[in-house]
């Protein structure tokens, strides 16, 4: 039987990220999971956003998918993308999302999908708006309560963690 994401625990799933500083940028994320600590690492200087998709199995951890959507290139249908990944998430579905440079370019900001898309993770309504180099950390679930995920937002070396 699957457990509800709400039961994460502090250090059950961890994101390290940086965004592009001294022409480098990367990160990882990491989990408890039925095979013990696993780790992902973000590509580093790869553009867009990463997201770790994990669900449970018997109460632990797996990995369903870690990918790189690329915002940065092909915003509009790295949005599709991504709204429809989470349109098709079964509530509770723990998600881990981090930069490993930089989301988006400066002349294309992030669009509205991508926030809302977010806001069914638990993001809060106020979140400020992920701009470009900015360094950025999210851990949330499918049907969280708008405000409930884990997030960091800080400038172009910021390393969050």
């Amino acid at each position: 039987k699957s457990a509800p994401a709400s039961t994460l625990k502090l250090h059950d799933v961890a994101v390290e990220c940086y965004g592009r500083q001294a022409d480098r940028g990367g990160g990882w994320m990491a989990f408890h999971g039925i095979n013990g600590v696993e780790t992902l690492q973000l590509t580093p200087n790869s553009v867009g956003i990463w997201c770790a998709e994990l669900k449970f199995v018997d109460g632990k951890l797996a990995l369903v998918s870690h990918k790189r959507l690329d915002f940065y290139n092909k915003r509009e249908k790295a949005t599709a993308e991504f709204q429809k990944q989470v349109e098709k998430m079964k509530d509770g579905t723990p998600v881990l999302l981090g930069i490993a440079d930089t989301a988006c370019a400066a002349s294309r900001p992030l669009g509205q999908g991508l926030y809302n898309a977010l806001y069914k993770l638990g993001a809060p309504k106020d979140m400020p708006k992920i701009e470009y180099r900015a360094a950025w950390a999210f851990i949330g679930y499918k049907g969280a309560k708008a405000g409930t995920a884990q997030h960091a937002m800080g400038t172009r070396s910021t390393l969050l963690r």
